[in-house]
C-alpha cells in the first residue's frame, strides 16, 4: 500500500483536441458570432473542419453552468473556432481565430491544447479523420443492408424455435444429472 501511495501517478488533462478528432459526433468549424446570453451562443457558420455543417446557417451552442463561463469574453461580430460533441462527450470549446482560412488559420489562445488543436487543423487530421468516418458508417450500412439481405431470404417456418427449445431442454437436463452426481458423491 505504501509503494502505490508514495509513487506519483501523471494524470493528463486537456485532451479535448484528440477527443474531438477521434469522435464521430464532434463538431468543428469556424463561425462569426452573431448572439449570444449567459448560457447560449449563435454562430454563423464560414468554414467547416469536422461534422455537422451548413454554409452561413446559425448554429445555437448552448453552455451549461459547469461549463467555461464565455458569456465575457466572447465578442457579438468576431470569428472563433467553434468545437463541441454533439452527444455532450466534450463540452463547448470556443477559441478566437484571425479568419477563416484553415491553411493560415491562427488561434488566438496561447495554451498547449489550443497549439495542438492548430497543428491537427493544419496537418489535416480533421479531414482524414472525417473521411475515416464517413467509410465506417458506409461499410456499416453496406454490412447492415447484406446482413438485412440475407435474414429476408431465409424463410422463418418455426423450426428454429422447435429446435432452441429441444437444445434449451437437453441443457437443462444435462446440468441437472451433473448437479445429482456430483451431490451424490460428496
Amino acid at each position: 500500500m505504501f509503494i502505490f501511495t508514495v509513487i506519483p501517478i501523471n494524470i493528463y488533462a486537456g485532451d479535448i483536441p484528440e477527443g474531438l478528432l477521434n469522435s464521430s459526433t464532434a463538431t468543428v468549424y469556424i463561425g462569426e458570432l452573431k448572439a449570444k446570453s449567459n448560457t447560449d451562443f449563435t454562430f454563423i457558420q464560414k468554414t467547416s473542419i469536422k461534422g455537422n455543417f451548413n454554409q452561413n446557417s446559425e448554429d445555437v451552442v448552448l453552455c451549461s453552468a459547469n461549463d467555461i463561463n464565455y458569456s465575457d469574453t466572447l465578442k457579438i461580430g468576431r470569428l472563433y473556432l467553434v468545437s463541441y460533441d454533439s452527444t455532450g462527450g466534450i463540452s463547448p470549446w470556443i477559441l478566437e481565430v484571425d479568419g477563416t482560412e484553415i491553411d493560415t488559420l491562427v488561434i488566438k489562445d496561447d495554451s498547449y491544447m489550443a497549439e495542438r488543436m492548430a497543428e491537427y487543423i493544419h496537418n489535416g487530421s480533421f479531414t482524414n479523420s472525417e473521411s475515416k468516418i464517413v467509410e465506417i458508417k458506409e461499410s456499416v450500412i453496406s454490412t447492415q443492408a447484406e446482413v438485412n439481405n440475407i435474414v429476408n431470404k431465409t424463410p422463418d417456418t418455426g423450426k428454429r424455435k422447435v429446435h432452441l427449445n429441444f437444445l434449451i431442454g437437453i441443457i437443462i437436463i444435462l446440468l441437472s444429472l451433473i448437479f445429482f452426481i456430483i451431490k451424490k458423491k460428496i
